[in-house]
């Protein structure tokens, strides 16, 4: 990935994420609510992610709410203490985390199974919990990423594969910023996100040209639309 294209994908998705779908605020309101260390203990907790999962269209009747806090509650107790610490960076992974957290996905699913929690609304609510190291798939990122893999692969193997690939995107993307004497602190600001973590930013990535299907235009193409740009401020009356 490169700068160019996140900032292209970006700026469409603030548009999208700012406007009726309010995307942005039910993602502020839950980082708020979550707080910076979020274990699911509290009902406030469960509450908060609840809410978050269906203002970001996962649609879970409110009907399964109890049913699926219950066994959110039973499901932090014993995987909250294996997902990375709170601030890890994805990149810092190992292999064995990575299956681990696979694991703790898959664990989201079974306590889901019949109540319309399933693999979108597991890895929104893994993302939740640690904005900067797990990241978010829906149906179409998921499934895009699975035509890649073997057929028969598990869907926590799945997922924590995933987590190698969005952790390869961000290291691209580090590698051009630093090529503009830039860090990828700065990333968020240059490109225009004020809430969010570079793995919120590979999903607003993925959602454009995955999930909408939008195509990012070439470098050459931006060029050309520059030229002419050049050309009619150049051409433009002055007086």
């Amino acid at each position: 990935m490169k700068l160019y294209e996140l900032a292209y994908t970006c700026r469409l998705y603030r548009e999208i994420a700012s406007s009726d779908s309010g995307f942005d605020t039910a993602y502020a309101k839950v980082r708020e609510k979550l707080g910076p260390n979020p274990d699911l203990s509290s009902p406030e907790q469960r509450d908060a992610l609840m809410t978050f999962l269906n203002e970001w269209l996962c649609r879970i009747p409110e009907a399964n709410f109890p049913s699926l806090k219950a066994g959110l509650q039973t499901w932090a107790a014993q995987w909250i203490t294996r997902l990375p610490a709170a601030g890890r960076d994805i990149r810092s992974l190992a292999t064995q985390e990575r299956g681990q957290i696979g694991d703790a996905y898959a664990a989201l699913l079974a306590l889901g199974q019949g109540l319309h929690f399933q693999n979108t609304a597991a890895a929104k609510a893994l993302h939740a919990l640690r904005p900067d190291a797990l990241p978010i798939w829906d149906n179409k990122i998921k499934n895009q990423f699975s035509r890649e893999q073997p057929a028969n692969a598990e869907p926590g193997w799945l997922y924590s594969t995933f987590l190698g690939k969005v952790a390869d995107e961000i290291s691209e993307l580090e590698h051009d910023v630093k090529r503009l004497n830039r860090s990828p602190g700065d990333v968020l600001h240059l490109v225009s996100r004020e809430c969010g973590s570079l793995v919120k930013l590979v999903d607003e990535y993925n959602y454009i040209t995955i999930t909408l299907g939008h195509v990012i235009p070439a470098s050459d193409e931006l060029e050309t639309w520059l030229s002419w740009n050049r050309c009619a401020i150049a051409e433009a009356p002055r007086g």
